[in-house]
């Protein structure tokens, strides 16, 4: 089912209580709308049953991962170096996380 990219007349306040809920650790990352955009956020909160407590834990949680493995660093080094990423060399099944989540790249 594809959702769509602007949240839903239910999901806009919704979106804002989570924007809030984040007001601190948003404004502590880079500005890359990947991580701290609207469409992140709305992925968070569709993940989460529209729920912005559970959705704003789940994204901390996600942002002390991405500082554990140095996700930001390779971001950053990406940015610096106007590096292109291909995905077309990645067989299906290959991005998966240890439960076996399919892992998602959106287009920039």
């Amino acid at each position: 089912m594809d959702l769509p990219a602007a949240p839903t007349k239910v999901e806009a306040p919704k979106l804002q209580e989570l924007k809030k809920l984040l007001e601190v650790d948003i404004a502590s990352q880079p500005d890359w709308p990947d991580l701290t955009g609207d469409v992140r956020l709305l992925r968070f909160l569709r993940g989460y049953d529209c729920n912005p407590q559970a959705a704003a834990d789940a994204y901390i949680k996600m942002l002390r991962w991405r500082t554990e493995n140095g996700v930001d660093d390779i971001h950053q080094d990406i940015e610096t170096n106007n590096l292109q990423l291909s995905f077309d060399n990645i067989p299906d099944g290959a991005c998966r996380d240890q439960n076996g989540a399919p892992g998602s790249a959106e287009a920039q």
